[in-house]
């Protein structure tokens, strides 16, 4: 784990280590464990089920189906290097290693075996392939060879 990385704990416990900001953190918390956006229109999680979180970012939606459910098999992908540090950080600090792989690569349905990626450092949440759909949000960018 490395230490540089900035913690967060929310007002129901849950900690989990961050790359961008305290308020993409919270938004994306919000959006996973307390709206629980992911797991509604029809969509069930149940025990031994087998997830893969593709763009995991930090590893919320990981983090939160293996407290939903904690008999899963999830595999979460994280293409940005820096961004997959901290997703490693996450998987010990909730000692989800057995139950929990990560993996650090991009997915695409393109056949093609390097992807330049865009990272915006201050929202890490929005970090993309597609950069030229997002290029009005882009402010700074790193593009990662994968």
């Amino acid at each position: 784990m490395n230490l540089n990385h900035q913690k967060m704990i929310f007002p129901d416990g849950f900690e989990c280590y961050y790359v961008s900001s305290q308020e993409e953190t919270r938004y994306i918390y919000n959006e996973v464990f307390t709206e629980q956006q992911y797991i509604q229109n029809g969509i069930v999680v149940n025990e031994g089920d087998c997830i893969f979180d593709v763009g995991a970012n930090i590893g919320m939606f990981s983090m939160f189906v293996n407290q939903l459910k904690p008999n899963l098999k999830t595999y979460a992908f994280e293409p940005i290097p820096s961004t997959f540090e901290v997703l490693k950080s996450n998987v010990e600090l909730h000692s989800l290693k057995d139950n929990l792989f990560v993996f650090n690569y991009g997915i695409s349905a393109d056949d093609n075996t390097e992807k330049v990626f865009t990272f915006y450092p201050q929202m890490a949440g929005n970090s993309t392939s597609q950069c030229e759909a997002r290029s009005h949000d882009k402010q700074t960018k790193t593009g990662y060879r994968m």
